[in-house]
């Protein structure tokens, strides 16, 4: 996926687009403001080239955190460096889940 797919995915994903405030408060909430931010954030954050997903690791079985990917995920989905030197921008359930499978395999060569 690239930074620009990302942050189209997440601005879809995001809370406050899912569940959008009364039409009388919206202007009040500033959203249009907060999709700035979100945009402004990623794209400091993100590098160009493709950047690997929570989708990339469905053989993992492991269900993404709603938390990460719904409220914050532009300060909570984090973007690691896997060992092959690639990029992932993943959530806190795939970050452990890719945690205790590097250990596993790392425990298995100690043998």
């Amino acid at each position: 996926m690239t930074k620009t797919e990302i942050v189209e995915l997440t601005l879809q994903q995001i809370e406050y687009r899912q569940n959008p405030p009364p039409e009388e408060i919206a202007d009040c909430v500033g959203i249009e403001g907060y999709d700035d931010f979100v945009i402004a954030t990623l794209n400091e954050l993100l590098p160009s080239g493709n950047i690997k997903t929570c989708d990339d690791f469905t053989y993992l079985g492991v269900a993404c955190c709603p938390v990460c990917h719904r409220y914050y995920p532009h300060f909570d989905v984090k973007l690691v460096t896997l060992p092959d030197g690639s990029k992932a921008w993943i959530c806190c359930s795939l970050r452990t889940a890719l945690l205790e499978t590097g250990r596993s395999r790392h425990e298995g060569e100690k043998s």
